[in-house]
């Protein structure tokens, strides 16, 4: 199965889609803008979801979520298969990425099989910072 998901525009063409892991298992897909980046982050996470957009059921049988960019063409230093989770550090402003970043992600599931997805799309915290999310929320084994 695959799944191809588009930015927002709106929260910026050019921002970057910053990938987390709740305790829960949860996935958090998030792009960002404003002043203070890492805020802006900080609570795209802990906004409700509870108003997101209800999305279909995905269902990852080997055990593996296989996240990558369109961005990168394939080409040169872009070629090599996915490796190993590696988390880096959160950039400071939305346009300054840690050099030397994979842009593929190889997640393990830890047994989930499913996950809901949930969308918010572009919502403005103040007049500078607005975010756009895409959650992938566990769903307990027969449900």
């Amino acid at each position: 199965m695959a799944a191809l998901v588009g930015g927002d525009g709106v929260v910026g063409d050019d921002s970057w889609v910053e990938v987390f892991r709740g305790e829960s298992g949860a996935l958090a897909f998030v792009q960002a803008e404003g002043p203070d980046y890492r805020r802006v982050l900080a609570a795209a996470l802990e906004y409700p979801d509870d108003q997101d957009l209800e999305g279909v059921m995905i269902e990852v049988r080997s055990g593996e979520l296989a996240v990558f960019t369109a961005a990168a063409d394939g080409d040169g230093e872009f070629a090599s298969p996915f490796g190993q989770v590696r988390p880096g550090p959160v950039p400071a402003k939305h346009d300054s990425p840690p050099r030397g970043v994979d842009p593929g992600l190889l997640i393990g599931t830890d047994g989930v099989t499913v996950y809901r997805l949930k969308v918010r799309w572009y919502t403005t915290l103040d007049d500078e910072s607005c975010f756009a999310r895409w959650l992938l929320m566990p769903v307990p084994a027969g449900h």
